[in-house]
């Protein structure tokens, strides 16, 4: 083994024990940014819908999207993460963006769909995660998709607010958009939780096997 591949071994090693070690903390610098993202949900609906300062509005929706970035960041980075983490961000991640479709229907009655399928995909991916959950008793994190569709949500909830008579056509065609990756990532996350739960299945199917076997030796 050359020097390089073990300190590649040794970071691997110093990774997992930093993992570990932020698995089960709560009090983390990613969870403190989730929280403080969730507690601006409500500042987001007040600016947007009584003080009616849509400025404001972009600015509170940008600070959120920026401590989403920083927390992950930070996680990955320095090792937090943490169990709490991984259920924490991505609920902040869509009350903000629940919320904020639902203030920007007073204006734009073309968002009604996406919304509507936001929520109709937290409830079932986020029942079918508790499933995993109390299954596997693992916390799945996010993927990519689920990042990008995030990604593409900000936007379109940033030029809608900023653009206030944004042209029409335009308007439609980030819905479209929108709502083709959020209908993908849908798809893929459902497909994951069912194999992990047929994971477990299989498992607990094997297991009064390797019984019969040690009891008829």
């Amino acid at each position: 083994m050359n020097r390089r591949e073990e300190n590649m071994k040794n970071n691997e090693a110093d990774d997992a024990r930093k993992n570990e070690t932020y698995k089960n903390k709560i009090l983390t610098v990613p969870n403190v940014l989730s929280a403080f993202r969730l507690l601006l949900v409500p500042a987001l609906a007040w600016l947007y819908l009584v003080r009616k300062d849509y400025s404001a509005t972009a600015w509170v929706l940008l600070l959120s999207g920026a401590t989403d970035i920083a927390d992950g960041f930070i996680a990955r980075r320095f090792g937090m993460g943490s169990d709490l983490g991984k259920a924490l961000d991505p609920i902040a991640d869509k009350l903000t963006q629940i919320v904020m479709l639902a203030c920007l229907l007073t204006r734009f009655g073309n968002l009604l769909f996406p919304c509507v399928l936001l929520i109709v995909k937290e409830i079932v991916t986020g029942c079918m995660g508790i499933a995993v959950i109390r299954r596997t008793g693992k916390v799945l994190a996010a993927e990519w998709h689920g990042k990008l569709t995030t990604f593409l949500l900000y936007t379109l909830m940033l030029l809608h607010v900023v653009f206030y008579n944004i042209a029409p056509a335009l308007s439609d065609t980030l819905i479209i958009i929108c709502t083709a990756m959020m209908c993908f990532s849908f798809l893929l996350y459902m497909m994951r939780n069912i194999r992990a739960l047929k994971s477990v299945g299989k498992k607990t199917e094997k297991k009064p096997e390797r019984t019969v076997q040690a009891f008829e030796r």
